[in-house]
């Protein structure tokens, strides 16, 4: 009979941790890349993982979009069962924030003016990182021929 030294058995109580870490990941993060890729890492796993992340963005997708299409049907059969259920597609948006700052500037240019509000609600700006044209005119003053602008 082999009797196992203790050594051996910390070793396997390791081994164990180990395993069940690298599977916990899996469950949590679906990919293990980050957390336990050892010996550096590797174009195929990380394309493969990338991979993955879009098939489960995809189902998160269908499964939200399964979730809606029946509410609508939900809806429709509470206020008009003859009237045809809406239908959900998915659709990505560029980059809005370029549609808004073309739409201002065309908006600048016929004479709108928008407030400091505008800009901090639209574009997400702290008021004190910014600070309008019609602001700064207003801080400065002249006094006889000399120039005074506000420190404020």
């Amino acid at each position: 009979m082999h009797q196992p030294s203790k050594g051996s058995s910390a070793q396997t109580h390791q081994n164990l941790i180990e395993i069940l870490t690298v599977e916990m990941t899996r469950a949590v993060l679906t990919q293990t890349l980050t957390s336990s890729l050892s010996g550096g890492g590797s174009r195929a796993a990380s394309e493969t993982h990338k991979d993955v992340l879009d098939e489960l963005r995809q189902s998160d997708q269908k499964l939200v979009k399964n979730c809606f299409a029946t509410l609508a049907k939900i809806y429709r059969d509470l206020n008009d069962p003859s009237a045809e259920p809406p239908e959900f597609h998915w659709f990505e948006l560029e980059d809005p924030s370029l549609d808004w700052v073309k739409r201002d500037q065309g908006l600048t240019q016929t004479g709108v003016q928008f407030t400091k509000s505008y800009y901090e609600k639209r574009y997400g700006l702290k008021g004190s990182d910014f600070c309008l044209a019609t602001e700064k005119a207003g801080a400065e003053r002249v006094v006889g021929k000399k120039e005074i602008t506000n420190p404020n």
